[in-house]
């Protein structure tokens, strides 16, 4: 069975992982300095996975904090209150800082991944691109959370066809040449203040722009002759439009989900690298692993000095786990501590063998 690691922002397939084997190599080399052996680490793994489930029932709790704030401060609002402003309680939890990242391991790629993830009463704008998962999603088809779609995987369709066929190059450029334009409009939209004349002037233009591009699809879709390659991209288009063209209403939205696509690169590009994971225990510690790695970098924390004095203490445990992990995590340190493992490590030069 093919197993997959989930995050908010993007997923990580492991099936089989050569790479993986280095890294276990690595780990070795590390853990040998500590009088740590990889075994050890292998035969408890799961301690690794109770731990990150530790840090998932806090952000959880974080969660729970946070909402019951916003209900005190701003007073609960109504089924049809919130509904009328989920963007607005989306953005407002971009506001509160995480505790930690998590990377969840879980067997299936359906919709019930993101839909357990978010939970039942979850509401919002999500940005996401196409997968026809997060179309299934309880939340989205009762009308609790929204899907704004990618203009960047939009792009790549004219992108592919412009590639495979020469001949319809022009007409690719001619599209890609209006997503341009919608992107420029809309930064220089967002230059000016909510409001502004200026803002509203740029307002104007960007929906203006965006009809033309309606009006043109729909035209070029009419016309029988229409290559087959064009009209499948143009008809993607035209059944995802309310999804792609929420920015224009809320200019909080991002025109692409670029950002939390670049936040998930480095499992996504190591999944390709290793082709996933060969046994669920691989899978479960790479999972443990990107999120142990992403917490220390939300927090800034050097992951080798946090590493070597973690592991520093597996040896003077005798080759144990210690019996309390609090003191190191890493919201649990001291400014002192934390600044101290944060300090970056002289990494020296390898010796010319060629």
């Amino acid at each position: 069975m093919e197993h997959s690691i989930e995050t908010a922002e993007t997923r990580v397939s492991c099936e089989n992982c050569p790479a993986l084997q280095r890294l276990e190599r690595a780990l070795e080399r590390l853990t040998a300095e500590f009088h740590c052996e990889v075994g050890y680490w292998k035969s408890r793994h799961a301690d690794a996975v109770k731990r990150v489930e530790m840090l998932r029932e806090e952000l959880d709790q974080s969660r729970g904090e946070t909402r019951a704030l916003q209900d005190k401060l701003f007073g609960r609002k109504s089924e049809k209150s919130a509904r009328s402003d989920r963007s607005n309680d989306l953005f407002d939890s971009e506001e509160v800082t995480a505790t930690a990242k998590i990377y969840l391991l879980d067997s299936s790629r359906s919709h019930e991944v993101p839909e357990t993830y978010f939970g039942p009463q979850a509401s919002g704008v999500l940005e996401v691109d196409r997968y026809s998962g997060y179309k299934a999603m309880a939340q989205v088809k009762s009308g609790r959370m929204v899907l704004a779609f990618c203009w960047a995987h939009v792009r790549r369709d004219f992108v592919g066809v412009g590639k495979r066929w020469s001949e319809l190059t022009p007409w690719a450029l001619s599209w890609l040449r209006r997503i341009r334009h919608l992107y420029t409009l809309n930064r220089e939209r967002l230059c000016h203040p909510l409001g502004s004349v200026k803002f509203q002037e740029q307002d104007a233009l960007l929906r203006q722009a965006v009809e033309a591009m309606r009006v043109a699809a729909a035209e070029e879709l009419s016309a029988p002759k229409l290559r087959q390659p064009c009209r499948k991209v143009l008809e993607s288009l035209q059944e995802h439009w309310t999804g792609l063209i929420r920015f224009v209403e809320e200019p909080r939205i991002p025109l692409d989900n670029n950002a939390s696509e670049r936040a998930g690169r480095g499992p996504a590009v190591a999944r390709k690298n290793f082709y996933g994971s060969g046994s669920l225990w691989s899978g479960q510690l790479a999972a443990a692993m990107f999120s142990l790695f992403a917490t220390l970098a939300h927090w800034k924390i050097n992951p080798r000095r946090w590493l070597t004095w973690y592991l520093e203490s597996c040896a003077a445990a005798g080759g144990r786990a210690p019996e309390d992990i609090q003191p190191f995590l890493p919201w649990n340190l001291s400014d002192e501590h934390r600044l101290t493992l944060s300090a970056p490590i002289a990494t020296p030069s390898a010796d010319n063998t060629s």
